[in-house]
């Protein structure tokens, strides 16, 4: 494969990697929704952690678990926060 060809590929990866963080997030808003209604807090340490566990669990490739938890650890922050914005509001 040329170089083109790889960027292409990651170009492809990257779209679809996308695609599923939106996925991720829209999943985010709806449990915040539920927490809300349901009067639960938004932030759960255990849960978090439990995630991070599976995940650095499923690595078996390049990526070690390490930087899967790190890049992981983002985007649950960033889940957060979508999760305490209400229906009609912005995260700053």
């Amino acid at each position: 494969m040329s170089l083109d060809d790889l960027r292409q590929g990651i170009d492809e990866l990257d779209g679809r990697i996308i695609t599923l963080l939106g996925e991720r997030a829209d999943l985010a808003v709806r449990i915040g929704e539920e927490k809300r209604r349901t009067g639960v807090p938004v932030f759960d340490a255990a849960r978090e952690d439990e995630v991070i566990v599976r995940l650095r669990g499923m690595c078996r490739g390049v990526l070690d678990a390490d930087a899967v938890e790190r890049i992981y650890r983002e985007i649950i922050a960033a889940c957060t926060d979508l999760q305490k914005q209400g229906p009609d509001e912005d995260v700053q």
